[in-house]
């Protein structure tokens, strides 16, 4: 158990719940509400990871072979963190998408209506 009283098991599952919900948002199916609670779970799942990597390191600090195990924690902290990197860059190009859309609805709207 980490810091946050977390397993990484734990951890994965609750990244896994966040994971599901990326086919919906490749769909563009989303509100402005849905997308800020999956930011937000991304933002806890990212914080708790890394409090669980400090905890990770500072037990590694007490063992005999402390660079084979920062690097083990290392590469696990990287293996939790990129889906979630992953996961946001959807929640990005959601958003991106849905202003280029905007944009382009308010610039047909002017030439519409003859405006500048």
């Amino acid at each position: 158990m980490g810091a946050s009283g977390r397993s990484p098991l734990r951890l994965g599952l609750l990244l896994a719940a966040v994971l599901a919900a990326s086919p919906v948002l490749a769909q563009g199916a989303l509100d402005d509400e849905l997308t800020l609670r999956q930011r937000a779970e991304i933002h806890e799942t990212r914080e708790r990871a890394r409090a669980d990597h400090e905890q990770v390191l500072a037990d590694c600090a007490r063992r005999w072979a402390m660079n084979d195990c920062v690097s083990r924690a290392r590469e696990q902290l990287r293996g939790l963190l990129r889906p979630l990197q992953e996961a946001e860059q959807v929640l990005d190009d959601d958003r991106r998408l849905r202003r280029a859309a905007q944009r382009q609805r308010a610039a047909d709207r002017r030439r519409i209506d003859g405006t500048p």
